[in-house]
């Protein structure tokens, strides 16, 4: 039985391990992403503004609207760093684990816990089960901001295409 809570815990270790890496690269597109998007609107600034001057009875809305599209994209560049950002739990700072790699830094001290913390089936069962926990916790934590991250970058690609049909249908004609 013990081999078999260990696989699973080994397993699931593995498996959060991989959805952190698939969060990291998700963020890393957005940020890409993003990055371009706002290279293009910085490079093309003056033609927007001169566009945003030459229509006079829609220089509010172009405004908001530019300006709503700049900040949006930004926030959504503020999150994806967010979730690349390397962390941990408020748990890794107090609980001292044999498989956290800071707490890996001494070899004296490291072997002394690691004897401790696997003296026992049970204890080395908790270990594994304390090592999910903090790693379930920097996931989700990386998860809610590229969730946040689409979020803004979904709000302001509506508000550039309503405002691309605006523009369409003004001056177009």
């Amino acid at each position: 039985m013990k081999e078999s809570k260990l696989d699973i815990l080994k397993f699931n270790i593995n498996r959060i391990d991989g959805y952190i890496e698939k969060a990291d690269n998700k963020a890393n597109f957005l940020l890409a992403l993003n990055g371009i998007i706002i290279g293009i609107i910085f490079s093309k600034s003056t033609e927007i503004l001169e566009f945003i001057k030459k229509s006079q009875s829609w220089v509010i809305v172009n405004s908001i609207s530019w300006i709503c599209i700049i900040t949006f994209c930004i926030v959504s560049i503020v999150f994806s760093l967010l979730a690349i950002n390397p962390r941990k739990s408020k748990n890794q700072t107090t609980y001292k684990s044999i498989l956290y790699y800071k707490d890996i830094t001494d070899a004296k001290v490291y072997i002394r816990r690691f004897n401790r913390k696997t003296s026992t089936d049970k204890k080395i069962v908790n270990e594994f089960c304390i090592q999910v926990v903090e790693l379930s916790k920097i996931c989700d934590k990386k998860m809610i901001c590229i969730n946040q991250s689409i979020l803004f970058l979904k709000v302001y690609w509506s508000i550039s295409i309503l405002y691309g049909l605006i523009y369409c249908i003004n001056y177009i004609h």
